[in-house]
């Protein structure tokens, strides 16, 4: 289900991504989900009060509540290192860091980073790697673990991106799930993937 459920992640960012806004406070508080009435999971992204609008950058225009800054933007156990060292100038693949802690902790218990206290926390984020999703659970892919790890990758510009991390999960997903992958990949322009293919950044 977490598979499901990430490719439903994966859909409404590129979605919000496509339209000039990046999230930046990606985290399991603002990944709600509710249930179909066949039972399955529908995901609702929540909470773009710190989001940043980037389509038009020099519009006068734009809602300076999009824009705000605090001394704290972001949730730190989810932010990026890029995040850590400024808000204001990441982009879109500073999400997809965050979504990848998300899913991380999802399919293993854990979280990616874990200190006792907020400084830690952020000196780990910024120096250390995560363990191997598959030393905390031994039937994660290895595939899958290859692109989460990728999603945590600490320089952006070698980062997994959305696709990678969809074409990871589709395989492990139900079918129907297999209408988000076509969604992200057609949103983001990437060259639609083969019904079997798996995408290992």
């Amino acid at each position: 289900e977490a598979c499901e459920i990430g490719l439903q992640a994966c859909e409404a960012l590129a979605e919000a991504h496509a339209a000039g806004i990046i999230h930046r406070d990606l985290k399991p508080a603002n990944l709600f989900i509710t249930r179909k009435s066949d039972g399955s999971p529908c995901l609702k992204l929540l909470d773009f009060g710190i989001s940043k609008f980037t389509e038009h950058p020099d519009d006068s225009s734009a809602n300076p509540a999009l824009t705000a800054t605090a001394t704290i933007m972001g949730s730190p156990s989810y932010m990026s290192p890029e995040q850590l060292r400024s808000t204001k100038e990441v982009d879109a693949r500073t999400d997809v860091w965050a979504l990848g802690a998300c899913l991380y902790e999802a399919m293993t218990g854990k979280p990616a980073f874990r200190g006792e206290t907020v400084p830690q926390v952020c000196f780990m984020i910024g120096s250390e790697e995560p363990a191997a999703p598959s030393s905390l659970r031994a039937d994660i892919p290895v595939y899958l673990e290859r692109a989460l790890l990728s999603a945590l990758d600490k320089k952006a510009e070698t980062r997994a991106t959305l696709v990678d991390l969809a074409r990871a999960m589709v395989t492990l997903a139900p079918e129907r799930r297999r209408a988000s992958l076509e969604r992200v990949e057609a949103v983001l322009g990437a060259a639609p993937s083969r019904k079997r293919d798996v995408s290992i950044p």
